[in-house]
C-alpha cells in the first residue's frame, strides 16, 4: 500500500511517536483507578488519545484520493517560534506574566508584524488578558503580571 498524503503521514507519525512516548513515561507514575486517578493516569489517557489519532492519521494518508506532497519545512518560522517560547520561559520569572506573552507574540510573529501590525497587537493583548485571567485570577496560580 503506497503513502498518499506525505503531510497527513508524517503528521500521523510524529502524533503517534509524541503518544507513545507520553504514554511510557506514563508508566513511571502510579496510574491509579478512574475514581481514584494517580498522577500517571492522565498523561497514559493524553498518550493514548494521541496514538490513536496519529494512527487514524496513517491510514487516511494511505487512502486519500489527492495526494500532497510534503514540501520543504519553514526553518525560519521555525526558529522564531522556539525561540519565543525559551524567551517566554526566561522572562516569565525576570519581567511578569505580560511581558513575557507579549515577547512570544513578538518573536513567534516575527514574520507578520511588518505586514499585520494591528492583528500581531491584537493577538498580544487578547493572550496576556486570557492568561492572566485564566491562570492569575482563574487558577490563583501565584505569577507575577507585571
Amino acid at each position: 500500500m503506497a503513502i498518499r498524503d506525505q503531510k497527513e503521514f508524517v503528521a500521523g507519525m510524529l502524533f503517534a511517536a509524541i503518544g507513545a512516548a507520553a504514554l511510557i513515561q506514563s508508566f513511571a507514575y502510579e496510574l491509579g483507578t478512574i475514581t481514584q486517578m494517580g498522577p500517571g493516569y492522565y498523561p497514559a489517557c493524553i498518550g493514548m488519545a494521541l496514538i490513536v489519532a496519529g494512527t487514524c492519521s496513517i491510514i487516511r494518508a494511505m487512502w486519500r484520493a489527492q495526494p500532497d506532497r510534503l514540501q520543504g519545512l519553514a526553518w525560519r518560522d521555525m526558529i522564531f517560534v522556539l525561540t519565543g517560547v525559551l524567551l517566554f520561559a526566561v522572562l516569565i520569572d525576570r519581567l511578569g506574566l505580560i511581558e513575557a506573552v507579549a515577547a512570544l507574540i513578538v518573536m513567534s510573529c516575527f514574520g507578520r508584524i511588518a505586514r499585520r501590525p494591528i492583528e500581531v497587537l491584537v493577538i498580544g493583548v487578547a493572550l496576556a488578558a486570557l492568561s492572566v485571567g485564566v491562570f492569575v485570577y482563574g487558577l490563583n496560580i501565584p505569577i507575577s503580571i507585571y
